[in-house]
C-alpha cells in the first residue's frame, strides 16, 4: 500500500469511529474555589459518555481510571474559568503504582468509546504486578479507542521479569469487534515516550494480544515523537510486540544539536530488539513521512541492536528507515531468527539527508549504516526465516571480530551444523552495499539460499567478499545476478558440505578464475564498471560504463532502481562500450539504472564544476 492510500485509509477510519453522542457537558479539575472537582477520578466518575474534563496545569496527584466511558481529559488549563493553557498536568506515582488505566471489555454489540488525554505527563509508576508502571490500556479491540496527543509517559518502571510495558501497556480482551472500527491505541507527534524501565519486555512500549484482530488495518499506531532512553531487562527496549498484529511506528524528525525531535533512539535491551522486538507471530510496520525518513538509532542489545524479529509468523516491514548507530553482540541493525520475516524497502527516491541551521533531516531512505556487532554488523539472520532488503544502501557497517563468532560486516546468515529446518533465505535486490568493515562480507553457513541481485558492491574493507561454510550434510548457496562486485578475495569455503557460488550477468574486478565460481554465465571480468564517481560514494554509471544495457531480464526485476527510476530503460545516449559478455538486453548491472538524460546531466555537472 503506497503512503497517500495509506493516509486515504487512516483518514477515513478516524471519520468512521466518530459516533454520535448525547449532549456533552464540560467539567474542570484543580485546586481553586472555582473548580468543579479538586480529583480528576472524582470528574471522571461523575462524567458521562461524550464529556469533556479540564484539568489545571501543575501536579494533580498520582493518577486515574477510566472504565467504559468515552471521555475527553486536557490538561495544562490555566485556570478553571477558561479553556485556555499551555502546559501540562502531571500524575505522578512516585514510584509505587499504575498512574493511568483505561479499560473497556466491551461485547461486540456495546457501542465504541474513545478516550482522549491531551496535555498530560505520566509519570512515576512502579513497583511490580499489575498494578504498577504508567499506563495500562485494556479492552476490546474497535470498541475502544484511545489517543494521546501531546503526553508524556516518562520515568515508569516495572521490577519483577514477568512484567512488561513500563511505559504503555496495550492488551486486548477479546477479538476485535465488527465495524465501527477505530484504532485501539494512538499516538500523536507530540508525545514523547523516555526513560522508562522494565525488568520484562517493552521499556516503552508493550502490545500484546492473542486474538484476532485480523480487520483492523492498525492495532496501534504511534506518530513521530521521540521513544528514547528506555530499558527492558528481557527484550524490545524501546517498544515489545507480542502477538499484536498492525503495529504502525512512524517515529522519525530533524536532529537539532544532537537532540532528535522524533525516532526510536537510545534504547537498550538485555536479550533481542534494543529499539523493537516483535514475536509470536505479531506484525510492526515502520512508516516514514513524505518529508523525513523514519529513524532507529543509537539503540543496544545482545541480539538486534536495532529491530529483532523471532517466531513463523511474525513480520517486520520498514519502509524509507535510517536504521544507524546500533549495537549488538550478532546483528548490529537486525536480527531475524527462527521462521520470522523481515522486508526492508525503499518507497521513494532515495534522498541525501539535508544539513543546516544545526540540525540533520534525514529525508526518505532506505538505509542500514554505522551499525556495530561482533558478527552480522547490519544483519544477522538464521533459521527458516526470510529477509528481503530492496533498494537499501548497506554502508559503514562494522563485524568486529574475525573469530568463528564475527565477520559479515553487511550479512551474517549462520545455522548450525545439525539443522534440518528449511533454508534461511536472504534476498538482496538493487541495494548499494560500501564501505563496510569486518574479515567478510557476507558470512553464509550451513543450509543458507543467499541471493544479490541489481546489487552494486564496492569499496568494503573486507579482505573477503563471500565467507561460506556447509558441515556434513548442509547446503550452502550463493547466487549474484545482474551486479557489480569488487573486492579482494572473492570466496573463502570450510566444512565438507555443498557450497556454491554462482554469477550471472555479472561485471566484476577479479578474472574469472580469480572468482572461485562454480557457475559463470555472462561474467565480464578484470573490468573498470566506471561510475561517475566512486571517491565521493556516487555509484551511478557513466556514459561509458560497460554496465549499461548490459543483461536481459532473466532475472526477477525490482520496479526501481535506487533513484526510483525504472528499471530496464533502453539506452538513447552515445554510443556504448560494451563489456565482453554484456550487451544482452535493456537492463542496466548494479543498483542504478542509466537514462541517458540524467547520466549526461549527473556527468556533465561534474566537470562543469
Amino acid at each position: 500500500m503506497n503512503r497517500f492510500h495509506a493516509t486515504r485509509l487512516l483518514a477515513g477510519l478516524l471519520l468512521i469511529c466518530s459516533v454520535p453522542l448525547a449532549a456533552q457537558s464540560i467539567h474542570t479539575v484543580g485546586p481553586d474555589a472555582n473548580c468543579d472537582f479538586a480529583s480528576a477520578q472524582s470528574a471522571i466518575d461523575a462524567a458521562d459518555d461524550g464529556d469533556t474534563i479540564r484539568l489545571m496545569a501543575g501536579p494533580a496527584g498520582s493518577g486515574f481510571v477510566v472504565a467504559g466511558k468515552a471521555l475527553t481529559l486536557i490538561g495544562g488549563r490555566n485556570n478553571c474559568s477558561s479553556g485556555l493553557g499551555s502546559g501540562f498536568t502531571t500524575f505522578d506515582q512516585q514510584g509505587s503504582g499504575l498512574v493511568a488505566e483505561v479499560l473497556y471489555n466491551a461485547a461486540p454489540e456495546e457501542p465504541l468509546k474513545r478516550v482522549t488525554l491531551e496535555n498530560l505527563i505520566i509519570r512515576g509508576g512502579g513497583s511490580f504486578g499489575y498494578f504498577s508502571g504508567g499506563m495500562l490500556i485494556r479492552g476490546t479491540p474497535n470498541r475502544l479507542v484511545v489517543e494521546l496527543n501531546n503526553v508524556q509517559v516518562i520515568e515508569n518502571s516495572r521490577t519483577d521479569a514477568t512484567d512488561h510495558g513500563a511505559g504503555i501497556r496495550v492488551l486486548t480482551t477479546r477479538d476485535a469487534a465488527p465495524s465501527p472500527r477505530g484504532i485501539m491505541l494512538t499516538i500523536d507527534d507530540r508525545s514523547l515516550i523516555a526513560n522508562n524501565q522494565t525488568a520484562g519486555k517493552g521499556g516503552g512500549i508493550y502490545c500484546e494480544s492473542t486474538h484476532d484482530t485480523s480487520d483492523l488495518p492498525f492495532l496501534v499506531f504511534v506518530g513521530t515523537g521521540l521513544i528514547s532512553g528506555n530499558e527492558a531487562g528481557s527484550h524490545g527496549g524501546g517498544v515489545a510486540v507480542n502477538g499484536c498484529r498492525g503495529v504502525a511506528l512512524r517515529n522519525g524528525g530533524p536532529v537539532a544539536l544532537f537532540f532528535p525531535s522524533g525516532g526510536i533512539v537510545n534504547n537498550t535491551a538485555g536479550g533481542r530488539g534494543g529499539g523493537l522486538y516483535v514475536e509470536n507471530g505479531g506484525s510492526a510496520t515502520i512508516l516514514n513521512r513524505s518529508e523525513h525518513a523514519a529513524v532507529i538509532a543509537g539503540n543496544e542489545a545482545a541480539n538486534g541492536g536495532g529491530i529483532s524479529v523471532t517466531d513463523s509468523g511474525s513480520l517486520v516491514t520498514v519502509n524509507d528507515a535510517y536504521v544507524i548507530g546500533n549495537r549488538a553482540n550478532f546483528g548490529g541493525g537486525l536480527d531475524v531468527r527462527d521462521g520470522a520475516r523481515l522486508f526492508m524497502t525503499l518507497a521513494q527516491p532515495c534522498r541525501d539527508p539535508v544539513i543546516g541551521d544545526g540540525q540533520i533531516q534525514y529525508l526518505p531512505c532506505s538505509v542500514l549504516a554505522d551499525n556495530e556487532a561482533i558478527g552480522g554488523g547490519a544483519l544477522q539472520v538464521g533459521g527458516p526465516s526470510e529477509v528481503h532488503l530492496a533498494g537499501t544502501i548497506l554502508r559503514g557497517n562494522q563485524a568486529t571480530s574475525s573469530d568463528s563468532n564475527g565477520g559479515g560486516s553487511a550479512v551474517r546468515a549462520t545455522n548450525s551444523t545439525i539443522y534440518a529446518d528449511d533454508p534461511t533465505e536472504v534476498r538482496i535486490e538493487g541495494a548499494l552495499v560500501h564501505g563496510n568493515v569486518g574479515s567478510s562480507l557476507f558470512r553464509a553457513s550451513n543450509a543458507i539460499d543467499l541471493q544479490l541481485r541489481f546489487t552494486t558492491v564496492d569499496d568494503n574493507q573486507t579482505p573477503v567478499l563471500f565467507q561460506n561454510a556447509a558441515a556434513t550434510g548442509q547446503t550452502t548457496a550463493v547466487r549474484v545476478q545482474s551486479s557489480i562486485l569488487r573486492g579482494t578475495t572473492w570466496r573463502s569455503d570450510s566444512g565438507v558440505g555443498a557450497i556454491s557460488l554462482s554469477l550471472d550477468c555479472v561485471l566484476g574486478d577479479a578474472l574469472p578464475a580469480a572468482t572461485g565460481a562454480d557457475s559463470l554465465i555472462a561474467y565480464s571480468g578484470g573490468i573498470d564498471p566506471r561510475f561517475i564517481d566512486a571517491d565521493r560514494t556516487n555509484y551511478r554509471l557513466r556514459p561509458d560504463s560497460p554496465a549499461i544495457d548490459y543483461c536481459d531480464d532473466r532475472h526477477e526485476v525490482p520496479r526501481r532502481d535506487l533513484d526510483y527510476n525504472p528499471r530496464g530503460l533502453t539506452w538513447d545516449g552515445p554510443p556504448l562500450f560494451p563489456a565482453p559478455e554484456g550487451g544482452l538486453g535493456p537492463w542496466d548491472l548494479g543498483a542504478y539504472e542509466s537514462p541517458a538524460a540524467q547520466v549526461d546531466l549527473l556527468f556533465g555537472d561534474r566537470f562543469d564544476q
